[in-house]
C-alpha cells in the first residue's frame, strides 16, 4: 500500500502516534516538528557548559525583570520572551534547540530554582515553583513571600 498525504489512513496517524508516545513527546505538534527539525537539519544541541550559563541568565532575567512578566511563567515562556527581547541574550531560538537540550533546560532550570530558593535571604526576590501546567511544565514566579 503507498502512503500519501492523500490516501493517508487512520492506521498511519495511529502508528504515528504511537512513535510520538514511544519517544516521550507529549504532543503530536511537537513530535511533527521534530521531524521537520531533523529533516532540514535546523537542531542544536547545547553542550553542558552552555545550558549552565543558559540558566544563570534566565534566572537573573527573572528576577530582575519581575514586573515584566507575567504572574506565572514557564521556563520555555521565559527562554522565548528573554530571545525575543533582550539583545544579550544571544542562544539559539527555543524551535531550533534538540528535544534533548530543552529537556536538559527544564531539569537544571528546576534545580537552579529550588537552589537558589534555599539560600536566599529572607526579604529577597526569588523564584519559586508554582505548580504545573497540562503537559506537565512547571509554573514558577518571581516572589519575596516565604510558603
Amino acid at each position: 500500500m503507498n502512503l500519501s498525504i492523500d490516501n493517508a489512513t487512520l492506521d498511519l496517524a495511529q502508528k504515528a502516534c504511537a512513535r510520538a508516545s514511544s519517544l516521550k513527546f507529549s504532543t503530536m505538534s511537537d513530535y511533527l516538528t521534530h521531524l521537520i527539525e531533523q529533516d532540514c537539519g535546523q537542531v542544536e544541541d547545547l553542550d553542558e557548559d552552555t545550558v549552565r550559563l543558559i540558566i544563570d541568565e534566565l534566572m537573573d532575567f527573572a528576577i530582575s525583570n519581575r514586573r515584566e512578566l507575567d504572574k506565572l511563567f514557564t521556563m520555555q515562556e521565559l527562554y522565548t520572551y528573554c530571545v525575543k527581547n533582550e539583545d544579550e541574550f544571544l542562544y539559539p531560538k527555543w524551535a531550533v534547540l534538540t528535544r534533548s537540550s530543552r529537556i536538559e533546560l527544564g531539569r537544571k532550570f528546576k534545580a537552579a530554582v529550588l537552589k537558589h530558593a534555599e539560600t536566599v535571604p529572607k526579604g529577597e526576590w526569588y523564584i519559586l515553583q508554582d505548580g504545573k501546567n497540562i503537559n506537565n511544565a512547571a509554573f514558577y514566579v518571581v516572589t519575596r513571600d516565604r510558603v
